[in-house]
């Protein structure tokens, strides 16, 4: 009976440290996702501070436009 006992506490255990790392992965996507959307935020707000408020589109055509 003690045997079946520790064989069971020894099982449980490796199925509690299995589950301790599993979602590692897509916690840290998550947390790459979160500062890339911070870093266009950021970006974002310089740029209209700075008063440069116009879009990509504008910016190719003048650009082809000149040439």
């Amino acid at each position: 009976m003690t045997r079946k006992l520790v064989s069971m506490q020894i099982w449980a255990a490796k199925r509690i440290e299995g589950a301790r790392d599993r979602g590692q992965g897509t916690i840290e996507y998550v947390g790459m996702v979160i500062a890339a959307v911070v870093v266009v935020l950021a970006v974002a707000t310089a740029i209209k501070a700075a008063g440069i408020d116009t879009t990509v589109g504008d910016k190719i055509k003048s650009v082809l436009n000149q040439g």
